[in-house]
């Protein structure tokens, strides 16, 4: 989460459909759903790794979940720290982000984004008393996707993304670290391309 002007998304009939969608589905798939389907695929007979094939799993899980949504949308596991990324239902890029730390997690829902910056600077919204202070950080790309500061961006400050990452992880650069204020981090290629690939009006899924 990061303290800048802010300008609201008004495509409420688009999140109202993927709400009810994302209601369906859970019900649908209680629990840790891309797990489910994972632990009916039987990696063993097949030759493939066990992470592998609860990685194809996934993929495939998210894949029809919007195989039937038109336009652009980004699809955010974070239970995985993983991000996929779709065009008319098919997946075009898939990588591992890092998500906010469990005492700032990073809000799930439909959203939209309504704001690019390149570059950007953050400024914390806490004081430097707060254990949650960071100094003023610049980024070279900055979709934002919420209101009050929730952005997809880079993070020069990280080497490494994905599981275990929103949490207390050792960056073999930086050293221990922690996950994002909120925000959903992404390696500077990633960024780069989304900012590029995505207008205003691109739907974020985040799902647990």
């Amino acid at each position: 989460m990061q303290r800048v002007n802010r300008i609201l998304c008004c495509s409420k009939l688009c999140a109202l459909f993927l709400g009810l969608f994302l209601s369906f589905n859970t019900l649908a798939f209680p629990g840790n759903a891309y797990l489910q389907i994972a632990h009916a695929y039987n990696a063993r007979s097949s030759g493939i790794n066990a992470s592998d094939a609860r990685e194809m799993k996934a993929s495939a899980f998210y894949g029809s979940l919007v195989k039937h949504m038109y336009g652009k949308v980004i699809l955010v596991s974070l239970s995985q720290q993983w991000m996929y990324i779709y065009k008319n239902g098919q997946e075009l890029l898939d990588t591992p982000v890092t998500t906010g730390r469990p005492q700032l997690p990073t809000p799930t829902g439909v959203y939209h984004i309504f704001r690019k910056l390149s570059p950007a600077t953050f400024y914390s919204p806490w004081p430097k008393s707060s254990p949650y202070w960071y100094p003023p950080t610049r980024v070279q790309y900055a979709l934002e996707w919420r209101w009050g500061g929730y952005f997809i961006h880079d993070a020069w400050w990280h080497t490494v993304y994905g599981p275990g990452t929103n949490g207390w992880h050792y960056d073999p650069t930086y050293g221990w670290e922690w996950g994002s204020h909120g925000c959903i981090s992404v390696p500077l290629d990633v960024a780069a391309w989304l900012y590029n690939w995505a207008p205003d009006g691109t739907t974020v899924w985040i799902m647990h």
